[in-house]
């Protein structure tokens, strides 16, 4: 009999082509550098995971293109176990909760997606004010919106869409963060798509990036992903690339947008089931000072102005004991170009 230990994909696009299949709106992040992926024996369900510390953290629950079962979590359980890996879910959506529930699996709230129906996009509505006057201003500066791939943009193009997340980086003066948050490498993919903003010459001032979402194999919708803007745009012009995607959504019949995960955001209630109060503590503090240094409130209340719909996402995880270990692996999942001590100074002193 074959062990669990044995069933890590053959290969990424055995991986993908479930994934093809019935994404949600997060799933496509597993497909970004530094995860690895676990098929069950069935070869119909797949999770996508990087090892940290101990921890095999998986990004998003597991993709499949039926119902999840308590055996499929605990058969990716039983394979960490053979490695003596403690295993947790990262942004795991609140449909998965109950399936985690049913095995006395702990949860606690990590941050909260925004979801747009595009049939509810119209800019002649009041609630669609601020990116209707963003589209104003756009036509005023002679801003164009342009869906593109990045195969489709010249070497110069690529050269400024590069610069401007090198600027936009650089005013930071904090290392990059990666894990759910993609930069320019995942630009490259086939599968992405973007909205760029071009002036009549040819400057490139803003760039918002687009992830599928499928669904039974369809695709119906895009989850926004990266977002920089040159420091000389017209203010707004974000909002007229996302209104803008919203409708030529709404117009090729995709009904469903996301503005992506916003982590350690939002009105994140406690879990009553965490009774033991120093690992929820411990996260707490790591995530707290994560949200200080990278501003992610600020981004949350950007993303409210589209008028979405909110959906928590959750850390799910068997043993509370583990919380603070795997709050550390959350941490340099985020923090990847720094070592464990460099990156707890940082956190420490933000």
């Amino acid at each position: 009999m074959q062990s669990t230990a044995g069933r890590r994909a053959k290969s990424r696009e055995q991986a993908l082509a479930l994934l093809r299949r019935n994404s949600g709106t997060l799933g496509h992040w597993t497909t970004w550098r530094g995860n690895y992926y676990w098929i069950n024996a069935a070869g119909d369900l797949v999770v996508a995971y990087r090892v940290i510390r101990g921890v095999a953290l998986a990004l998003t629950e597991p993709i499949t293109h039926r119902e999840i079962r308590p055996a499929d979590i605990m058969e990716f359980a039983g394979f960490c176990q053979e490695h003596r890996w403690t295993p947790a879910f990262y942004a795991v959506q609140d449909d998965s909760l109950a399936l985690f529930h049913r095995l006395n699996w702990h949860t606690l709230a990590v941050g909260q997606e925004a979801l747009i129906e595009t049939a509810d996009f119209n800019l002649s509505e009041s609630n669609w004010q601020k990116v209707r006057h963003a589209h104003n201003r756009a036509e005023r500066n002679s801003v164009e919106a342009r869906w593109v791939s990045w195969r489709e943009l010249s070497v110069f193009q690529h050269a400024q869409i590069r610069n401007l997340s090198s600027h936009w980086e650089s005013r930071k003066r904090l290392p990059r963060l990666g894990f759910t948050l993609g930069g320019v490498r995942e630009l490259a993919d086939p599968e992405v798509r973007l909205m760029i903003g071009i002036t009549a010459d040819g400057e490139i001032q803003a760039v918002t990036s687009w992830l599928p979402i499928y669904r039974d194999g369809k695709l119906i919708g895009r989850t926004l992903d990266l977002m920089r803007r040159s420091p000389h745009s017209f203010n707004g012009i974000n909002e007229f690339l996302i209104g803008s995607v919203a409708a030529l959504l709404r117009s090729e019949g995709q009904g469903l947008m996301s503005l992506s995960g916003v982590p350690f955001a939002g009105n994140l209630t406690e879990d009553a089931e965490i009774g033991s109060l120093l690992p929820r503590l411990v996260y707490r503090l790591l995530a707290s000072r994560l949200e200080v240094l990278y501003g992610f409130e600020n981004l949350y209340n950007y993303k409210l102005k589209f008028n979405p719909a909110l959906r928590t996402i959750h850390l799910v995880f068997p043993s509370q004991s583990q919380l603070p270990r795997i709050a550390l692996a959350v941490a340099k999942a985020y923090l990847p170009s720094l070592g464990l001590a460099e990156m707890l100074a940082m956190l420490m002193r933000g």
